[in-house]
């Protein structure tokens, strides 16, 4: 619980109530400073432990590697501590930061669910942790959620984080992940399952050296008039490995429909590795989808540009690689005002460590 607290106050969240959990307890957490006004709870609970077969619905698809496995084991556990999260409609929109630790041993499996009409954003944080984590998430008709998932920079684990997204009719869901440091394979799936449901997924994945980073989304349109943005962005220091795998799947159910996928690596040494697999799987005529991926170093040009302006070489490239990874950033910042200053804390750890 103090490293929880010193987390929330280094990101400056402090006046906001905050919800704790890990593979073996979980726990409301009040404002370690008074807030301006009072706020209410959301209902947590526990939850059934799943059964084998649950968890096998989180596993990665990721059938378009089959020549590089993860060089690091996949965390593993004999048990899961189930919860559930429920967030109610209210007149304004929720903020709520939740924090997530455990030992490796131990599980953690939230079930989020988000009622009709309710708007709310929510920031998972994974604290020293190589506990694997997943995540069910219910997005109900008319609702809108942001969810957002960071690795807290400084704490160097392998973490496996599994989470699966079931949209409603005209409801939307904004996801953004961000991993500034260690070792960690991310699995997204999403299904848009009412009309007019959309996402938009981004990713900003600062890869060091020697450490892995694999990302792998499927997002399955399950009706018309369905949208998908994923955009996926990292930056891969020596001897690192990337991996984004984005699947956009259309069946004859998604009349005109949208889904629109991008990956893209940006390569700071010719020791550096990264993979990119952008697929659409398409079964209906009336659709628009498209998909790019690109892998590649900084142009000499634009470093040529800015040490014309009178940057140095590394300024330079810090300048490019903060651009680069920016999106998913200033996505978090927009969604709330705790949301900014978790911007801010990013920026500053990004800025370190480029």
């Amino acid at each position: 619980m103090i490293l929880i607290d010193e987390t929330r106050r280094t990101l400056g969240l402090a006046v906001w109530p905050a919800v704790a959990l890990s593979g073996k307890e979980r726990s409301w957490l009040e404002p370690l400073d008074p807030p301006a006004a009072p706020v209410s709870r959301p209902q947590l609970c526990g939850a059934a432990a799943p059964d084998p077969a649950e968890l096998s619905r989180f596993r990665a698809l990721e059938t378009e590697a089959k020549h590089r496995a993860p060089a690091r084991p996949l965390p593993c556990c004999g048990r899961v501590r189930a919860t559930r999260l429920r967030l109610a409609a209210e007149a304004g929109r929720r903020f709520l930061p939740v924090f997530i630790s455990g030992e490796r041993g131990d599980g953690t499996l939230l079930y989020l669910d988000v009622a009709p009409g309710a708007s709310a954003h929510v920031v998972l944080l994974t604290l020293a942790s190589e506990a694997p984590i997943y995540i069910d998430v219910t997005v109900g008709e008319n609702a809108h959620l942001q969810l957002d998932i960071i690795k807290c920079p400084g704490h160097d684990s392998w973490q496996l984080l599994s989470w699966r997204a079931t949209v409603e009719r005209f409801a939307s869901l904004v996801h953004n992940s961000v991993d500034l440091d260690s070792s960690a394979y991310q699995v997204g799936q999403v299904i848009l399952a009412g009309e007019g449901a959309e996402l938009t997924s981004r990713a900003a994945a600062l890869i060091q050296s020697f450490e892995e980073q694999r990302l792998d989304v499927t997002v399955t349109h399950g009706a018309a008039h369905s949208r998908s943005l994923v955009e996926n962005h990292g930056v891969v220091q020596e001897r690192g490995h990337g991996f984004f795998a984005v699947r956009g799947r259309m069946p004859q159910a998604a009349v005109a429909g949208d889904c629109r996928q991008e990956s893209r690596f940006l390569m700071l040494s010719p020791q550096a590795e990264a993979h990119s697999y952008p697929v659409l799987e398409i079964d209906q005529y009336d659709v628009a989808a498209g998909h790019a991926a690109s892998v590649g170093g900084i142009e000499p040009e634009t470093l040529y540009y800015l040490q014309s302006r009178g940057l140095g070489e590394q300024d330079a490239q810090r300048l490019v690689t903060t651009g680069f990874l920016s999106p998913a950033i200033h996505a978090i910042g927009a969604g709330s005002e705790g949301g900014a200053l978790i911007a801010d804390c990013l920026f500053a750890g990004l800025a370190e460590r480029i």
